[in-house]
């Protein structure tokens, strides 16, 4: 599963219904068509264009966090209630400041996510294993049983 907001539709969203809505249609619909689902490079990034990105702009900081944070948590909510989910991923760990909103690190730092809204959650489960996959490079496969 996988949305994107169309630059046509950036100037009639409101800002509650991206953070709102739309998570909570994203849920009916996997439950109605019932099939294995994976929820593909989901983030807290609000439409950067348009109204939306008007009204988050005018928030005060405080407002801005609890908008962020119950976005993830309501998106979190919802890939994790849904009968037929596989899970999902998070659209990256680490983002580039500008562009915070996209990475998974950034969001846990920030309060913005919590790894305990994810059932059965395990704290070291969200975290890389080690350095060099926080950055991308290969990791060794496992020494094989001799």
């Amino acid at each position: 599963l996988y949305y994107a907001f169309l630059p046509s539709l950036l100037g009639v969203l409101p800002l509650c219904f991206v953070t709102q809505g739309l998570v909570d249609m994203q849920s009916e619909l996997v439950e109605e068509v019932g099939l294995p689902t994976m929820v593909g490079e989901w983030s807290l990034r609000v439409p950067f264009a348009g109204p939306v990105a008007s009204q988050f702009g005018r928030l005060a900081p405080e407002q801005k966090r609890t908008l962020l944070a119950d976005f993830g948590r309501r998106q979190a909510e919802a890939i994790a209630r849904m009968p037929s989910s596989l899970g999902g991923f998070f659209w990256t760990w680490n983002a580039p400041p500008a562009e915070m909103q996209w990475g998974y690190e950034h969001a846990l730092e920030q309060g913005w996510l919590t790894t305990d809204i994810w059932p059965g959650h395990d704290q070291e489960a969200v975290r890389p294993a080690t350095e060099s996959q926080a950055v991308g490079q290969p990791v060794p496969a496992p020494a094989s049983a001799a």
